[in-house]
């Protein structure tokens, strides 16, 4: 694993630690799963020390046992309901789905893509994770100065078109671009997404996606989807 941040993960690792303290895991719960002495954990919990590279990747690896994000969406089901913009708003969440996705994601990427308005959250620390930009495909034009690219479908439901716009100047140069997204169900917007990276001249490392939603989508998605969970209709 040599795509992230060395540093920005040995920062990831601690505060999820500590968003798992708050919600009562305890320190004998993670040294069970990390393999760490519970005296060290508490340590870096407190900030009196950061773990080391290696040690780091341990915690990780043991977290994501414990407290994966497909294991935190599977409680909101437990409650009766699957409230992903709850998830989304929930620190733990959100920077256990940054551990999850740099486990899964192999290939290069140097711009990261995504459709407004859910998934930017979840974008912006995959962001910040793996140093790269993230551009915002907007519904409309935000700037009268910028040029943007666009792509859209026409929504079967309502008839209307559903066109996205990203500005060109962000998007270019990059080869690799991540695509995020939070809900994935009829594919048509991660199409649009893929001619977005298209007619920059860029090529899609991997789609990143919350929830999965039947397999209508594969009609119309041709990149990888790496999905924290998957649901059958």
């Amino acid at each position: 694993m040599t795509h992230y941040k060395t540093e920005v993960l040995r920062v990831i690792v601690v505060e999820a630690l500590r968003r798992a303290r708050s919600r009562g895991v305890t320190y004998r719960e993670l040294a069970e799963a990390t393999g760490v002495d519970e005296t060290l954990l508490a340590r870096y919990v407190s900030g009196r020390v950061m773990p080391g590279a290696r040690q780091a990747e341990r915690i990780w690896k043991g977290l994501l046992d414990i407290l994966g994000p497909a294991r935190l969406l599977a409680e909101s089901l437990e409650k009766g309901r699957l409230d992903v913009e709850a998830a989304l708003g929930d620190p733990l969440f959100v920077v256990m789905s940054q551990l999850y996705f740099l486990d899964r994601i192999k290939a290069k990427v140097d711009r990261i893509l995504v459709p407004e308005a859910a998934g930017i959250g979840l974008a912006t620390a995959l962001g910040i994770a793996l140093g790269v930009h993230v551009v915002v495909a907007r519904r409309t034009k935000e700037y009268t100065w910028a040029e943007y690219v666009e792509a859209g479908f026409e929504d079967p439901a309502s008839g209307r078109s559903m066109i996205f716009y990203a500005r060109k100047d962000l998007l270019r140069g990059a080869k690799w671009i991540l695509i995020v997204d939070d809900i994935v169900q009829t594919g048509r917007t991660l199409h649009a997404m893929e001619k977005i990276v298209e007619s920059v001249g860029g090529r899609v490392a991997a789609i990143a996606a919350v929830i999965v939603v039947g397999s209508e989508w594969k009609r119309f998605v041709r990149s990888r989807v790496i999905p924290i969970l998957e649901i059958a209709r």
